[in-house]
């Protein structure tokens, strides 16, 4: 009997552990499942000794940053500049003849010269210039663009028409003046009147790249063949493709 008493008596003096309870306290970014668990020991757990414990290692110095191999030296270029402060050259495609040689693209200027000298509208003028920035057209200098815009309205095109044929034809700022009197040549000699010479740009704008075939009775722009007649003040223009 008196065992068993020692017994009971022991057992009183066993602490026991904390069961491990769950906290419900929700996983930060990236978690799995959505909670995690704690475990959660009575005060009385006992901790090592921090003296015990073997110091950690301390992490080993910093290598000495190297200093770049040298390179050979190379001249860096300026960078360009922007497309409204350059003068560009145009290199679009040319036509079946070169075109002129005095495109100097201006950005400013010709924009000036387009609204402030020819009274275009800012809009038409606009359309113009960016179409030339775009590469929608090749560069042309203002003197380039005053000799084709007198010679439209030596022929009898309206200054108000102007801005239109220049619109519908993208090859026209850049041909020379030389080609284009051979051009009205050809037409007053199909019985366009030398009036309406530059009207014939209005309608058919593609014929800007076109020359006098070898016969004088066609204009010829590589396999294409254009056939143009002015009769009962009525013009037509028919193309046809050669095999």
């Amino acid at each position: 009997a008196s065992i068993w008493v020692r017994m009971a008596s022991m057992a009183t003096r066993i602490r026991v552990r904390a069961p491990v309870r769950a906290s419900r306290a929700p996983l930060r970014r990236g978690g799995g499942c959505g909670y995690h668990f704690h475990l959660c020991a009575s005060s009385s757990s006992s901790f090592s000794n921090p003296e015990s414990a073997e110091p950690l290692s301390s992490p080993p110095p910093p290598e000495p940053a190297q200093e770049p191999s040298s390179l050979p030296s190379e001249s860096v270029p300026e960078p360009s500049e922007g497309p409204f402060n350059r003068s560009v050259v145009g290199t679009g495609r040319l036509g079946s003849r070169s075109r002129s040689k005095a495109n100097e693209f201006d950005p400013a200027r010709l924009r000036k010269f387009l609204i402030e000298e020819e009274k275009w509208d800012k809009v038409w003028a606009l359309d113009i210039v960016d179409d030339i920035i775009m590469g929608r057209r090749e560069g042309v200098s203002v003197e380039q663009t005053k000799q084709v815009f007198d010679w439209l309205k030596k022929y009898g095109l309206p200054a108000e028409d102007v801005c239109n044929v220049v619109a519908r034809s993208h090859a026209l700022l850049n041909t020379p003046t030389t080609a284009l009197d051979e051009l009205a040549k050809h037409f007053i000699k199909k019985g366009v009147p030398g009036g309406k010479v530059a009207k014939v740009f209005l309608h058919h704008p593609a014929l800007v790249d076109y020359t006098e075939a070898p016969d004088g009775k066609s204009l010829v722009k590589g396999k294409t063949v254009a056939v143009v007649d002015f009769t009962n003040d009525k013009l037509t223009c028919s193309y046809n493709r050669q095999q």
